[in-house]
C-alpha cells in the first residue's frame, strides 16, 4: 500500500498459497474483501466477510491464505474510492 493505493492492484496466486498486504504509508489503511459501487458522487462498500484487516499503520503487514481458486476482490475502508485490488487464485 503506497500513495493511496494498492501496488500491484492485482496479484496472482496459487490455491493454499498466503497473500502478504504491507503497509507503507502515512496513515492507515485496511484490506477488506469485498466490491465497492458507486451512485453518482457516492461511493458505497460491499465487504463480503471473506477477509478484513484492522487499520494498519506504516510498517504494519496482514495477510490471508487462499484455499480455493477465484477472484477475490479487496478494498481499502478508509479509502474505498481510491484504493481497489484483486487477488486471482489458481489451481
Amino acid at each position: 500500500m503506497r500513495l493511496i493505493q494498492y501496488q500491484p492492484g492485482a496479484v496472482e496466486i496459487k490455491a493454499g498459497e498466503k497473500a502478504v498486504w504491507s503497509q507503507t504509508d502515512a496513515g492507515f489503511h485496511t484490506v477488506t474483501s469485498g466490491t465497492v459501487a458507486r451512485d453518482g458522487g457516492t461511493v458505497i462498500q460491499k465487504p463480503d466477510g471473506r477477509f478484513s484487516s484492522d487499520r494498519l499503520a506504516k510498517g504494519q503487514q496482514f495477510s490471508f491464505t487462499f484455499s480455493e481458486p477465484g477472484t477475490y476482490p479487496y478494498f481499502c475502508e478508509i479509502h474505498p474510492a481510491t484504493m481497489t485490488g484483486e487477488v486471482r487464485v489458481g489451481a
